[in-house]
């Protein structure tokens, strides 16, 4: 792996860590600053849609700064933000300090990913996309189960002061190993605008709403239905999810290669795998034997959707794609938040676990039908009569 992709994977993987470590530690977070569990989510809640706002406002603020630059900076900001939740004593100052650290989130995941696809042939562009999304993977295997065992042995503080040294560590691989021109030039802001009104980004970045909705929708509410529906012991959950992990990482790294063979082939391909998992969900999840390899085929269709997306809405803003990825970041995570209320108000009108896949089914078809549009009414080459 050449060593500026490392440095990026690096990163990816701290950033990761800070987002979904929050959840192994709400129970500590709570008792420590004197609130409810319902209120302390609010932590999980703030950073989404942090990611969903403030990416693109530091996007845009950054916009002057070389890439490579800007990737310094938003980074140092997440260090600093991450020292501040372990410094604060109040539920207000841990929710600016969390949102601090989502707004460099939002940035760096749309800047590294221009990034990471300069760094390559245009032939490895969706392969390098797919490292990111591989970071944050490992970050969901290795750096959250740790964090959390790190904070329950020495208190949820020692977890952010962990995170901020490997903050420390991934800025200073990225000034070591990111070379000097290779994140390209400043933004021309205008250029960047103008690409997001591109009917291949504009449905791009809807596939990707799409994606994060149906995955979110049924994965937020992983834990009941494995337990619930399934008959797993709580004891076995982790256990299961590690499978999905894994499956992620599989599904990422191979769909970044599916890709840049057929890039809109590709998002087709996995939608239509998403249907069919998403099917046997609904059918298999009284199953248990049959819910490990379900979690497996989840993960793998589950990540496999991320990178070829993300290429597609790239390629549709090629001149200008800075402020693009940082949308398709934007986008997915509001449809995280959209997928994880929409199943929350049909748990609460008395739809059951084993209904929640069907809103994949539903986001998967209407995902498909678009890049299924999208390849018929490509404009075709006119050729030459040969005489």
């Amino acid at each position: 792996m050449p060593l500026p992709l490392l440095a990026l994977l690096i990163t990816a993987c701290a950033v990761g860590t800070s987002e979904f470590i929050i959840s192994g530690l709400l129970p500590q977070v709570s008792v420590d600053l004197g609130v409810d569990i319902p209120t302390t989510g609010l932590l999980v809640t703030g950073y989404a849609m942090g990611v969903v706002i403030g990416g693109p406002i530091m996007t845009v603020l950054t916009a002057r700064l070389s890439r490579r630059t800007a990737l310094l900076a938003l980074v140092a900001i997440f260090i600093a933000a991450n020292v501040l939740c372990a410094l604060s004593t109040s539920f207000a100052a841990t929710l600016a300090a969390r949102i601090m650290s989502a707004f460099a989130h939002g940035a760096f995941f749309g800047i590294a990913t221009v990034v990471a696809t300069g760094l390559v042939a245009d032939g490895r562009r969706a392969s390098a996309i797919a490292l990111i999304g591989a970071g944050v993977m490992t970050a969901n295997i290795l750096g959250v189960p740790g964090g959390t065992a790190l904070g329950q042995a020495f208190g949820w503080r020692t977890t952010f002061w962990a995170i901020a040294i490997a903050g420390v560590v991934a800025i200073a691989a990225m000034a070591l190993w990111l070379p000097a021109g290779g994140g390209g030039k400043p933004m021309d802001l205008r250029a960047e605008i103008r690409a997001l009104g591109r009917l291949k980004v504009l449905t791009g970045l809807f596939m990707l709403f799409l994606h994060g909705v149906g995955l979110f929708g049924l994965f937020t509410f992983i834990a009941p239905l494995l337990t619930m529906v399934s008959g797993f012991p709580p004891a076995e959950v982790p256990l299961l999810l590690l499978l999905f992990g894994l499956g992620a990482i599989v599904g990422s790294l191979v769909s970044g290669r599916l890709a840049d063979w057929r890039l809109e082939l590709s998002i087709a391909i996995v939608f239509i795998a998403q249907v069919l998992i998403y099917l046997l969900f609904a059918f298999l999840a009284g199953n248990a034997v049959a819910m490990y390899g379900l979690m497996v085929l989840l993960g793998i269709v589950g990540m496999a959707a991320a990178a070829p997306i993300r290429a597609f809405i790239i390629e549709g803003a090629r001149d200008a794609p800075s402020l693009a990825a940082t949308f398709s970041s934007s986008a997915f995570n509001l449809g995280v938040a959209v997928g994880a209320t929409t199943c929350s108000v049909a748990l609460a009108s008395g739809a059951s676990y084993a209904q929640l896949p069907w809103l994949g089914i539903a986001c998967s078809i209407a995902g498909l039908a678009i890049i299924t549009l999208t390849r018929s009414t490509r404009p075709v080459r006119s050729v030459p009569d040969t005489p």
